[in-house]
């Protein structure tokens, strides 16, 4: 199984076979839940909840080059 890099999103019968690849990969994943919400608001909770941001994100607003820019300083380091 190939993984590229970036977000995907992946379906509950897939889940396994993916981290199993992964971690045979060394590739780290993170799984964001939204409590079965599906707003904007949901989304950016789950993202400061379970991704290393830098720099990390305010509450305050949901700007997603802001998301951008925090996810990108992350993955080229």
């Amino acid at each position: 199984m190939v993984i590229d890099r970036g977000l995907h999103g992946v379906s509950g019968a897939d889940i396994p076979g993916v981290l199993g690849e992964a971690a045979r990969q060394g590739i780290p994943v993170f799984t964001l839940s939204t409590a079965g919400r599906t707003d904007k608001e949901a989304f950016f909770a789950a993202v400061r909840d379970a991704l290393p941001l830098d720099p990390l994100l305010g509450t305050f607003r949901m700007v997603w080059d802001a998301l951008a820019d925090s996810v990108w300083v992350v993955s080229t380091n």
